[in-house]
């Protein structure tokens, strides 16, 4: 009987207990779908936030990017770009593989820069290359213009940086190619080849004094009804400028020589940079805000005062005929031309350094002056020549006046009073002689002794 109830209790048991784990409730699947869309719009929120971040560093960077491209002149700048375009357009006729190795660094980057280097400036004769071939060959300084062009392209436009061409563990490369090993080995040879072909660093002659003088006359004598004309058959034949024009170019001759500027920096002067002290003695200050040696301050001002013996040289007095003809009185103090000997009425329009080349030779050409042989830096070397040899002003006297550090670290003004081009002094065959006329003449007493 036990045994029976016993079998009977385990089919009931059998039949009240479930053979199978029921289903869950609905609900915990609309639960879950809920967890895992909130999930996705997480992933989402995050995914925008860090594009827009991303974005946000991106226009910072392209910013700092840009900003920092002021660190050069502007005509650095844009002779910078105007050989990088020339590379690029050099590499888009050669094969694809070195093509390819302009924009994107490979093993050949550095091999294509000196390919290019060589082809503008080596000798054409000398190279057996089909692409060295009849070209005229450029100089030293040329090919160092180059490779500094397209170490800011590597650097700045493709921001690879300027660290050592270096090959990674997976193949690729990093740094700038312009610092490979290659290109600094070719380098050198190069300057020796041009170096053992007879090439020397040229230089500009520089203006002496004698010559601003000679230029200052002849400006001064020249009609005020005279105007400019580019018609060789006219009546006064081809003029270059009036005298307006030329009392314009004589200030900035003076300024130029006196100061040591550079012509960039002279025509970049304004009317806000002058200032006037005395009326009597002409004591004139002159303020810049910009030097390419002071690009963040610190410049010191120059002083001028009346120069009745060397009118050439009278800063206050041109200043003033200046002002006077042209009626400036705010903006750029160096402005162009029109054809009626009129300076240009919008103040914020300076006078380009190659008009101001062009006509500076041009006057130089109505001195029977070799124009050919003066430039932009004539200026800035004839001054230091003028205040060490006929002022007798110390090298120290010239540093600090002209802006260049005073512990003599920096050798440009050596090669300032040092010039191939400049016209000698004395004549070496005559540096012993005793009967040779020394030293320069007084111009009060008219005596030429040594130490004067």
């Amino acid at each position: 009987m036990s045994s029976r109830i016993t079998k009977l209790k385990g089919i009931l048991e059998s039949l009240v207990r479930p053979t199978s784990t029921p289903p869950e409730p609905d609900v915990f699947e609309d639960l879950a779908f809920v967890e895992e869309t909130e999930h996705a719009e997480e992933v989402c929120r995050i995914v925008m936030e860090s594009d827009r971040e991303e974005a946000e560093i991106a226009g910072l960077r392209s910013d700092i990017y840009k900003a920092a491209e002021g660190a050069l002149a502007d005509t650095t700048l844009g002779g910078y770009k105007g050989q990088i375009r020339l590379f690029l357009k050099f590499s888009s006729k050669l094969p694809k593989a070195l093509e390819k190795s302009a924009t994107s660094l490979n093993a050949d980057t550095p091999v294509l820069i000196c390919i290019w280097i060589g082809f503008n400036c080596e000798k054409p004769e000398k190279s057996e290359d089909w692409i060295l071939r009849d070209r005229a060959d450029r100089t030293w300084s040329h090919a160092m213009k180059m490779r500094a062009a397209v170490s800011y392209y590597y650097a700045q436009t493709l921001r690879k940086g300027r660290g050592m061409f270096l090959e990674k563990s997976d193949g690729s490369w990093s740094g700038n190619p312009v610092y490979s090993d290659i290109v600094s080995q070719y380098m050198r040879s190069l300057r020796r080849r041009k170096t053992r072909d007879g090439e020397r660093p040229e230089s500009v002659r520089s203006v002496s004094s004698t010559v601003l003088q000679q230029l200052f006359e002849y400006n001064a004598s020249i009609p005020f009804s005279s105007l400019p004309s580019r018609n060789p058959d006219g009546v006064g034949g081809r003029v270059w400028g009036g005298v307006r024009q030329r009392i314009m170019m004589s200030l900035i001759y003076a300024i130029s020589f006196l100061c040591f500027l550079r012509i960039e920096e002279t025509l970049r002067i304004e009317y806000r940079h002058i200032r006037l002290h005395d009326l009597r003695s002409g004591k004139m200050e002159l303020i810049l805000d910009f030097r390419k040696t002071h690009q963040t301050g610190e410049i010191k001002p120059f002083f001028f005062y009346f120069n009745r013996e060397e009118p050439w040289l009278d800063v206050p007095s041109l200043l003033a005929e200046w002002l006077y003809q042209s009626a400036i009185d705010s903006g750029y103090l160096f402005r162009g031309f029109n054809a009626s000997d009129q300076p240009v009425v919008e103040r914020n329009y300076k006078l380009t350094p190659g008009v101001f080349l062009q006509n500076f030779r041009h006057n130089l050409s109505d001195i029977k002056e070799d124009w050919m042989l003066y430039g932009g830096h004539s200026f800035r070397r004839g001054g230091v020549q003028h205040m060490i040899i006929e002022k007798r002003w110390s090298i120290i006297k010239c540093c600090s006046w002209g802006g260049w550090s005073t512990d003599l670290n920096n050798l440009t003004i050596v090669r300032y009073i040092l010039g191939d081009k400049d016209d000698p002094i004395h004549a070496r065959q005559d540096f012993l002689n005793p009967e040779a006329q020394i030293g320069t003449m007084c111009n009060h007493c008219g005596r030429t002794c040594a130490c004067y």
